[in-house]
């Protein structure tokens, strides 16, 4: 099902299961036929049946959330697309958004912004990876802090971010003084130790 521009205009991941909200909603192309089945009623086994299928949209609005510890449910992530292409099969889903704009979360609070040409991520794993003239600047651990890479991959669950290509870490010192830069061929960002290694591969 394609939305219309003024269509689908969010999609919700709530702890692996998607919740899509429609503003307009999304027209029939035919009828709906009876055959079969007495209009009214319902399969005994519709409930075991399984929907699969794929949405295509502009401007998305995506809120992302993953349980903590304690069971929690706290927000991962919260972006802003262009446009976005969500396919489902069986229990899982993959997403991928073009021209994106995100917060990231760390613990409830956010911590970084990234912009990215492209993200994608799926329900099963919750990781997510942007590619594309990536782009991180971190609000909080550390602060003041910008990585730049062709290919970023965040897991929330372990707070770490994995910077590869061109990958450039450049902190700004709050107390003025030039900023300090550094580049390798993959840089992790421990979100959670305030920890950045670089490394040349």
């Amino acid at each position: 099902m394609k939305a219309s521009r003024r269509g689908w205009r969010g999609v919700a991941i709530l702890g692996g299961a998607m919740l899509i909200a429609a503003s307009t909603g999304c027209k029939r192309s035919s009828t709906a036929s009876y055959s079969g089945q007495n209009p009214g009623t319902v399969d005994a086994d519709a409930s075991a049946q399984k929907l699969e299928g794929q949405i295509t949209g502009v401007n998305w609005h995506i809120p992302w959330r993953v349980r903590n510890a304690a069971g929690k449910p706290m927000p991962a992530l919260i972006a802003d697309a262009r446009e976005g292409l969500m396919n489902s099969q069986d229990d899982s889903y993959t997403m991928r958004l073009r021209g994106v704009r995100a917060k990231l979360f760390q613990e409830g609070v956010h911590s970084a912004d990234i912009v990215a040409a492209q993200v994608d991520a799926n329900s099963d794993e919750h990781i997510i990876v942007g590619t594309g003239g990536v782009r991180v600047s971190s609000l909080t651990n550390p602060p003041d802090t910008v990585v730049t890479a062709d290919k970023v991959t965040w897991n929330p669950n372990s707070h770490k971010m994995v910077a590869v290509g061109h990958a450039k870490v450049t902190y700004h010192p709050r107390t003025g003084g030039l900023p300090i830069t550094q580049s390798g061929g993959r840089i992790t960002f421990d979100m959670l130790l305030k920890k950045i290694e670089v490394e040349s591969l």
